[in-house]
């Protein structure tokens, strides 16, 4: 799958969590791949696109580790820069 098309999916699962939000590994999970496949998509969209942000709750992975949740920011703009 390309880097285009996991941002979009991965946008569009945390959306769609609304405010209590997914961990990288909850967004990997939903769509049956592997985390490390995953988080540098969600990195992107954090540091780069700022459509999304930690809300402060951590989580446990299916591996058993503290992830941090992720909720999207309201910023049409940027989304469409995004994937327009």
């Amino acid at each position: 799958m390309k880097a285009r098309a996991m941002r979009l999916i991965a946008l569009l699962d945390i959306r769609a969590a609304g405010q209590r939000g997914l961990t990288s590994d909850d967004v990997a999970a939903l769509n049956g791949l592997p985390a490390n496949t995953v988080s540098p998509r969600i990195s992107e969209l954090r540091h780069h696109y700022r459509v999304i942000a930690r809300n402060g709750e951590r989580r446990r992975t299916r591996t058993g580790r503290w992830a941090h949740v992720l909720t999207a920011i309201a910023q049409p703009s940027r989304q469409r820069r995004l994937f327009g």
